[in-house]
């Protein structure tokens, strides 16, 4: 082989290293990252857990659960400074409570909803947007 012959083959092998690692890059990157709308239901799903948590507490030390209606909640949980865009609600219901995460998050019309209560830690998703 020529010295232009080597030149070309570096070239050439370069070329396809580099596009090579480019592609690897974009696969990566595209299966390693979320979504704003799997951001929003993996904030909703701790939320709710968080919830679940509070609420224990909360029973375990008082006898009763805390609700989204009470004015009395508020040192405790903040309902109307919750981040992201899911709305909380919280339904004591005596000897059990239910916590719901609602949001429209493709602005259709169709909420999306997941629920965690007393007897079921984990968030289930109720209704998919």
């Amino acid at each position: 082989m020529n010295l232009l012959e080597d030149r070309v083959l570096v070239r050439n092998t370069s070329l396809a290293v580099v596009m090579t690692a480019l592609i690897c890059y974009m696969l990566v990157y595209r299966f390693t990252t979320q979504t704003l709308v799997e951001r929003e239901r993996a904030r909703a799903r701790m939320t709710l857990q968080t919830i679940h948590t509070l609420q224990l507490a909360y029973f375990e030390e008082y006898g009763t659960y805390l609700s989204s209606d009470r004015g009395n909640t508020s040192d405790v949980l903040r309902w109307d400074d919750m981040p992201g865009v899911f709305e909380y609600v919280v339904i004591d219901q005596g000897d059990r409570y239910v916590a719901l995460a609602e949001a429209d998050l493709d602005l259709d019309g169709r909420y999306e909803v997941w629920r965690v209560d007393s007897k079921h830690p984990e968030p289930v998703l109720i209704k998919s947007d």
